[in-house]
């Protein structure tokens, strides 16, 4: 049978062709011939209607004539394709194709936070905003001709893991040099969220602050190089640093920033640092759109989506669903959810383009991604679109590419069928007008995984993603059906979203309850009024207001909301940036994670506030978040609006690295001792007070300097500024301590620099400088009865909480533990035992008293009106052993419910078998 792709060839051409066919290459004299016509052709134009029956003109590389009645030039090499479909080249918008690979040792070893562990002893390590991918191209690297095998002429290529990761080339699959590939470069900025182990950024927290310092930096050098080219007359010349310069033009807005976001958290996490600094930004990744729609509408941006469904089922986590659903999805509801991903954006109206995920979905397994994407609901007609004229657009490139029409370049695909059709073949492809014959036989994959190979983590084969009936609705081939009928659904009925506001309670009262304040003594048989989320009106005699929702607490206690004033849960990506002794520029708030179990395991146990702290790897570690526990909310929804800034630092053992002395494969960091720890932390802020004082003067000078001659701008150095707000008393200090000679040292050394101490965490040692704890104003936020689990622990005794309260000490008990966090009242309790507080004041210890400790006792921490209503409603007794949290209130909405709640035993098994780790970063 006569190959239509060979017709009009002479014998030797013929003989020529096919030995270069069967290496997947072009053949060299057939590349001469710089026209061709493609006849009797179906042609898709993606950007109009399809022709049936058309011609397709290509000379010197370029589209230059598409109809039904076309004449053929007299010069042309002719194709007669009748029972073929052309289309326009693939493009993939996110690609790791003909990207040199370096070889990477690596060593192992390391003592926790990023202290040792692996290097990347390559030359780039994903803090390169300077890399320009376009001068590392490798034409002949496999994977250019496994993405052509597959119809994708056309790619947007960057590395996949980096904060920076470089400036990305557009190119095509062709030519014997670099240069020859190039379509554009740089095209933009593409940013991450992983982290280097072994060196500063190594954490999510770390990561984000360096992004923040960098764009602080270029911005600052883009405005002192204005400043200095206007007048430069007495002025000393800025400085110029590669990596500051490379950053200007993405810092300032002029040029295009990718950030590749997967998940919702990292979806919102990078849409916030676009605002913060006005990036023009576009996401890639993108694997939960499906979850933040709003926010993605409402942003009005292009996105490029991964079809790595794969990875995104792994990482959707069940416990979004919990509060919206009642019981987590199956394993075959969640790969649909995330295959559904590409259909719930087009129905959403969000323009996006479809891609490998920088290859993380090798050549041979992209179109069955796809198709899986159009069997859980995406349009046919849009799933072409968006691996064709929609990358175009989004990469400002459909002047040329994306569609067959006159005048763009000739990069085609000629297919036995309907592309994405299980049956079709991509039978060869043009890529600058030269022809590729595509070879049958089994693909090269090129890097990246096959999504056609095995089975995936959740046990659905390659093609059964989704299949089975579940409570997503119907199976996958219904829901093809649907698509071709256009009545598919724009978003699944059942499909769960996150509120776009924090919700509170508009009117709720607690009727005939034995409410515990924390604040003035025990009321019986008292009614609690809740309007709009706080405390409107309590006491024995209050009415319940008409349309009010009742709670009826006839035998049952009521106490205000628990926090816990120590505590790393919710935190991912690691809770010590301990590349460094000195931190205070890392943020935990930027590493919220609003699916942990913990949280949910804590509204059980009737805690509402958690206060975040950093580790205790570092003199000075990073700042604190506080959030309250509204379960199945988006992280920056459980941060509480207006908490007081902290942060955290820590004395002892931890942060002069007592233990890495043994541990192979670690290095030692300064400081080695306990004095050395001191000297740090005072260098630290004798160094800040240096830098506060040269920002007075250059704001003095700028008030005195005549128009136009304004001197230049200092750099912010978000490090200093931090321990600057230690000193004005805007940002508080928690500090990890133990012995008590630490305690007096860190206080001694405040009181000279004019700060005070907001807490000591542990404090184990406390009750022996109890005094002047008390003096200095300090609280003291401690365990119920640990000790001797390590030598500074040896001299802690269960006596502690109740002597330093004794002495005047403001007492709170924390948890430090995902365990114990549960547990608080009882852990409370103890206080009672070893000491004789009061009942009052142990409840104070888990309530109040941790709400004064983060500055915030004028909003939580007691059942008072105004406050906020943060309430626990209890089946008996609080310290009583056999009494459960029956309902957990925040704002005055139920965010637990012993009666509707699932199974606390089932959601831990659940959850254990999916994905208890927290991931360390990306975000894909």
């Amino acid at each position: 049978m006569k190959n239509p792709l060979l017709s009009g060839s002479s014998p030797m051409l013929v003989a020529v062709c096919a030995a270069a066919a069967a290496l997947g290459a072009p053949s060299s004299a057939l590349a001469q011939q710089d026209t061709w016509a493609l006849t009797n052709v179906r042609v898709i134009t993606v950007s109009g209607n399809p022709i049936a029956n058309g011609t397709v003109i290509v000379r010197n590389g370029l589209i230059v004539e598409v109809g039904a009645s076309v004449t053929i030039p007299p010069d042309a090499r002719v194709l007669d394709l009748e029972g073929k479909t052309v289309y326009p080249g693939l493009i993939d918008a996110a690609s790791g194709a003909a990207l040199r690979r370096p070889q990477q040792r690596r060593q192992t070893g390391g003592f926790g936070g990023g202290f040792g562990g692996q290097r990347d002893t390559s030359r780039y390590q994903g803090l390169d905003p300077d890399r320009v991918i376009g001068d590392e191209l490798r034409p002949d690297d496999p994977s250019v001709a496994a993405w052509r095998k597959v119809g994708v002429t056309t790619a947007l290529v960057a590395p996949n893991r980096g904060a920076y990761r470089g400036q990305s080339a557009l190119i095509n699959l062709r030519g014997d040099a670099p240069g020859e590939m190039v379509i554009r470069s740089p095209v933009a900025l593409h940013m991450g969220f992983e982290g280097v182990r072994g060196r500063y950024p190594s954490t999510l927290m770390g990561v984000l602050s360096y992004q923040r310092q960098t764009m602080l930096d270029a911005q600052n050098l883009a405005k002192n190089l204005a400043r200095y080219e206007r007048n430069p007359n007495g002025i000393e010349r800025p400085d110029l640093d590669p990596k500051s310069e490379a950053l200007v033009p993405y810092a300032t807005g002029r040029a295009l920033v990718v950030i590749d976001a997967g998940q919702n958290r990292y979806i919102r996490r990078a849409v916030k640092l676009a605002h913060e600094f006005g990036l023009n930004y576009m996401l890639s990744g993108v694997g939960e759109g499906w979850q933040t729609l709003d926010l993605l509408k409402a942003e009005r941006r292009a996105v490029m989506v991964s079809v790595d469904f794969e990875e995104a089922s792994t990482m959707t986590g069940r416990s979004f669903f919990y509060t919206r659903q009642g019981e987590p999805p199956s394993d075959d509801d969640l790969q649909w959810l995330v295959q559904h991903n590409p259909a719930a954006l087009d129905s959403a109206g969000i323009n996006f383009a479809l891609t490998s995920g920088s290859g993380a979905v090798a050549a041979s397994g992209f179109a069955e991604a796809v198709r899986k994407a159009i069997a859980a609901g995406l349009a046919q007609d849009a799933a072409v679109r968006a691996v064709t004229l929609a990358p175009a657009e989004i990469l400002g490139v459909s002047d040329r590419l994306g569609s067959v029409e006159e005048g763009k370049i000739a990069n085609l695909l000629i297919a036995s069928g309907d592309l994405f059709a299980d049956s079709t073949n991509i039978e060869a492809v043009f890529v600058d007008g030269e022809r590729f014959v595509v070879d049958r036989s089994p693909a090269d994959s090129g890097s990246g995984r096959s999504v056609a190979r095995g089975r995936g983590r959740f046990g659905a084969g390659a093609r059964g993603a989704g299949r089975g009936r579940g409570r997503f609705g119907g199976r996958a081939e219904e829901a093809q059906d649907s698509t071709e009928e256009d009545s598919a659904p724009a978003v699944h009925p059942s499909l769960p979203t996150a509120p776009s506001e924090v919700p509170r309670a508009r009117l709720v009262a607690i009727a005939n309850a034995t409410v515990v304040t924390a604040s003035h003594g025990t009321l019986e048989n008292a009614t609690i009024v809740v309007r709009d989320g706080k405390i409107a009106e309590i006491g024995t005699d209050v009415a319940v207001p008409r349309g009010a929702d009742v709670i009826d607490a006839s035998g049952k206690y009521v106490i205000p909301g628990i926090i816990d004033s120590h505590s790393h849960m919710a935190i991912e990506g690691g809770i010590n940036e301990g590349t460094d002794n000195l931190t205070p520029q890392v943020r935990v708030d930027d590493e919220v994670r609003h699916d942990d179990m913990q949280i949910w395991r804590a509204l059980a146990g009737g805690v509402t506030t958690a206060h975040l702290l950093h580790g205790s790897a570092n003199s000075i570690g990073g700042q604190d978040a506080v959030i309250k526990l509204r379960w199945g909310m988006n992280p920056d929804q459980m941060l509480v609006d207006g908490a007081p800034r902290g942060i955290k630092f820590a004395l002892g053992e931890n942060p002069k690295r007592s233990r890495a002395a043994g541990v192979r494969g670690a290095t030692r960091r300064f400081p080695a001792t306990r004095m050395g720890v001191e000297y740090s932390i005072a260098e630290a802020f004798q160094r800040a007070i240096a830098y506060q004082k040269e920002w007075t003067s250059y704001e003095a000078d700028a008030k005195r300097a005549k128009r136009g001659q304004a001197p230049l701008e200092p750099r912010r150095d978000l490090f200093l500024e931090t321990l600057v707000g230690i000193l004005d008393g805007t940002i508080r200090v928690h500090s990890h301590s133990y012995r008590s000679d630490e305690i007096l040292m860190l206080m001694h050394l405040a009181d000279s620099l004019g700060f005070q101490i907001g807490t000591f965490q542990h404090v184990l040692e406390g009750y022996k400088v109890a005094d002047e704890i008390a003096a200095h104003g300090a609280g003291a936020s401690t365990f119920a009865d640990n000790w001797a689990y390590k030598l500074e622990a040896y001299d802690a005794i269960a006596y502690n909480a109740a002597l330093m309260t004794q002495r005047g000490v403001r007492v709170s008990i924390n948890s430090d533990s995902g365990e114990r966090i549960r547990r608080l009242l009882q852990e409370a309790a103890k206080a009672m035992k070893y000491g004789g507080v009061s009942e009052e004041e142990a409840i104070r210890m888990v309530t109040l008293n941790p709400a004064m400790d983060i500055a915030m006792g004028d909003r939580l921490g007691s059942i008072d009106v105004g406050k906020d209503a943060d309430i626990v409603i209890m089946s008996g007794h609080p310290f009583h052993p056999q009494s459960k949290v029956e309902k957990t209130l925040i704002d005055g909405i139920v965010y637990f419910d012993i009666d509707t709640a699932p199974r606390l035993e089932d959601l831990i098994r659940r959850q254990k078998s999916k994905n208890e780790r927290v991931t360390s970063g990306g975000g894909r």
